[in-house]
């Protein structure tokens, strides 16, 4: 079994190489791209979270990417700014159950606080999805 550093270190790793394969093609892309970078970005969270048994300290790092991809998304229709809208909000919201499991600490709190963000990153991750849908011009499909 392995460790959570090297859990961690592993999901680490896996995103730098995927994100460093996407470059932009042409200007349709831009979004999609966007979309997939802060999905992998997301997963990078998601795994380092999974192996926590307490608040790892290198998630602040991984907020600000999150934040970075967030506004590194590009301006699309009137449907991708309103999920662009959401995707941030949720993202702020993620920022604050960040806060709350810092400061958790009974196992049981943590455990409630960390199942709590990680639906939150469910959520993102099929926000993304719903992106890369709508920049892929597919039409709106509402995100489960």
């Amino acid at each position: 079994m392995q460790s959570p550093d090297s859990i961690s270190e592993n999901a680490s790793n896996s995103e730098k190489a995927a994100l460093g394969s996407l470059e932009p093609a042409d200007n349709g892309s831009l979004s999609d791209q966007g979309y997939e970078k802060l999905r992998l970005t997301l997963e990078c969270f998601e795994l380092r979270l999974q192996a926590a048994t307490q608040p790892p300290a290198d998630l602040n790092e991984v907020l600000a990417d999150l934040r970075v991809a967030v506004t590194g998304l590009a301006e699309g229709s009137g449907l991708e700014q309103s999920l662009q809208v959401e995707i941030y909000k949720q993202l702020r919201l993620l920022e604050t159950d960040w806060a709350f499991l810092r400061m958790a600490r009974q196992p049981a709190t943590f455990a409630q606080r960390r199942s709590t963000m990680q639906e939150r990153l469910k959520l993102l991750q099929s926000y993304c999805a719903h992106g890369q849908t709508l920049a892929a011009g597919e039409g709106a499909i509402a995100p489960d």
